[in-house]
């Protein structure tokens, strides 16, 4: 203004004549006019708020013990499936006390593709392979495929042929020269076992005999399964690094079991193969007898520690 103006230059007289100097007076000067101007307010910011993070239900950090019990007692059915995939089993005509795995494929896949599968999981060559499709139950056919199969049979998909979820293929091997023909594959008697005489046996170093008697001369009340309890604690493959040897299981449950840690095996239903990892009593589970299976696919949801 001009009031403003006629006191700054007022007051640049009075000090010129004091100091000489008009150095001091700009800065008199311009915060003189500062002064009588109101600062700007700053800009409010807006603050963002944190998302909390949500975590899934089944998550292996904040799993339950009863939503563990729930995933390993359930059915191998309550795993999801794409809407494009369906789970099927099979059976086959020679290997009957045989227990296929998973057989999960696309509706897409066509009868070409199925029998080459069919082939890695079962011996059964393409060209030998008759396959009869059933629905869930079991005994509504769907569709046959004879083994020599036109192109125009192969191509179709099981889209095509509507087949169902939890499906059956039934596979029948026609080949005359088949190696699991009449239980080539599954009767162990027709094998021819290795034998050895006792004497030729007992000049061996490193029998079983000769370690027996040497662990028995340390402790008479030695046993293969405390022997085999041992390693595994040495190891570290049981649940839990402090458990003490009653969780451990007794040696009449692990005896009755018969099964060893480092094992394979095939876990029902679903046929879920695996190794064996741990054998023995969890009391974060409840009692009995448990056994940590380490899955070839990955389908667990934990590492298979419990705390």
């Amino acid at each position: 203004t001009t009031e403003n103006t006629d006191e700054a230059k007022l007051q640049e007289q009075r000090l010129k004549s004091a100091s000489g100097s008009i150095s001091y007076t700009l800065c008199l000067v311009h915060h003189t006019t500062n002064l009588n101007t109101k600062p700007k307010p700053k800009p409010k910011r807006k603050r963002k708020r944190k998302r909390k993070m949500q975590h899934l239900q089944y998550s292996p950090m904040t799993m339950t013990m009863d939503q563990l019990r729930e995933y390993v007692t359930a059915p191998s059915t309550n795993q999801q499936l794409s809407p494009n995939t369906i789970l099927l089993h099979i059976k086959h005509s020679n290997l009957t006390t045989m227990a296929f795995p998973e057989f999960r494929v696309h509706l897409d896949d066509t009868i070409a593709q199925i029998k080459q599968r069919v082939y890695k999981s079962t011996g059964t060559l393409t060209d030998y392979m008759e396959l009869s499709l059933f629905a869930a139950d079991g005994t509504t056919l769907i569709a046959t495929i004879p083994a020599n199969a036109s192109a125009q049979l192969l191509s179709l998909t099981l889209r095509t042929l509507r087949l169902e979820n939890n499906g059956i293929i039934y596979v029948k091997d026609t080949d005359p020269f088949s190696k699991s023909r009449h239980g080539g594959l599954e009767d162990i008697t027709q094998v021819k076992k290795f034998e050895i005489s006792d004497e030729a046996y007992q000049k061996r170093g490193d029998n079983y005999r000769k370690f027996k008697e040497e662990q028995m001369k340390k402790d008479p009340s030695w046993t293969l399964q405390k022997h085999m309890q041992k390693q595994r604690q040495g190891n570290g493959v049981h649940a839990n690094d402090g458990c003490e040897k009653e969780n451990m299981g007794t040696e009449n449950d692990n005896k009755e079991l018969d099964i060893s840690v480092d094992s394979r095996c095939e876990v029902f239903p679903g046929s879920r193969r695996g190794c064996v990892k741990y054998v023995g009593q969890v009391s974060e589970l409840g009692q009995g007898v448990w056994i940590g299976v380490a899955y070839d696919e990955p389908v667990g949801k934990h590492d298979g520690q419990v705390n």
